[in-house]
């Protein structure tokens, strides 16, 4: 697979630490999308009424 000569490769240079106030550029509206996109999947209902169906007690 060929690349274009300019493109741009971003590398996270933080490693594991604190992003600094000054890096962080997205905002809540934009988080709150990855966070809705994972609890929403069709799959966590699915196993979730799994156990109901199942009868299964806490």
């Amino acid at each position: 697979m060929a690349t274009a000569a300019g493109s741009e490769l971003r590398v996270d240079v933080h490693s594991i630490e604190p992003i600094p106030e000054a890096d962080k550029d997205s905002t809540g509206l934009q988080q709150m999308w990855i966070w809705a996109g994972a609890n929403i999947a069709p799959i966590n209902w699915a196993l979730g009424a799994l156990g109901i169906v199942l009868k299964l007690g806490l």
